[in-house]
């Protein structure tokens, strides 16, 4: 009987440790998954074609030439990372980490901008709380016209 009893509790034991494993290697393919699509993005944002279009967009706030075309293009970007986001296909922390500067720094710069073209086509509406979230994790006050400039400048040359 105490056989039988010993035996009951190492079967539960041993079952236990397995879902254990099993919940553990779920969450460490969800954090791989998350860090792959950051990757991605990261990849996407610093392609010669996305560093023209920022090149061209902090001309166009720096009074030097661009589009808004541009703008569009780079808006569109941070709308993928959003959209991602609201499905839970990455994190905030991951986006803070990764994109805050940038999310900023666009946000803050086009913000009458996304919001006319979100009131007139409902274009970049996951841009909103994206940026919300980082700003809440990120707690920094809005950027200063003097760094946004400086972040232009930088911008102008990636």
């Amino acid at each position: 009987m105490i056989a039988s009893r010993v035996s009951g509790y190492l079967i539960w034991a041993v079952a236990a440790i397995a879902v254990g494993f099993t919940v553990l290697a779920v969450i460490n393919h969800a954090k791989d998954r998350i860090r792959d699509l950051a990757a991605r993005f990261d990849d996407r944002f610093n392609l010669d074609n996305m560093r023209s279009k920022r090149r061209a967009v902090a001309k166009y706030f720096l009074g030097k030439g661009g589009s808004a075309a541009d703008l569009d293009y780079v808006l569109d970007f941070f709308q993928d990372i959003g959209f991602a986001f609201k499905k839970g296909e990455i994190d905030g922390r991951t986006v803070r980490h990764d994109f805050y500067t940038w999310l900023q720094l666009y946000w803050e710069s086009s913000y009458d901008y996304i919001l006319k073209a979100f009131k007139a086509k409902g274009v970049w509406g996951d841009i909103f709380p994206l940026y919300q979230m980082a700003r809440k994790l990120d707690g920094m006050p809005p950027l200063t016209e003097q760094e946004k400039r400086e972040f232009w400048e930088d911008e102008e040359n990636v």
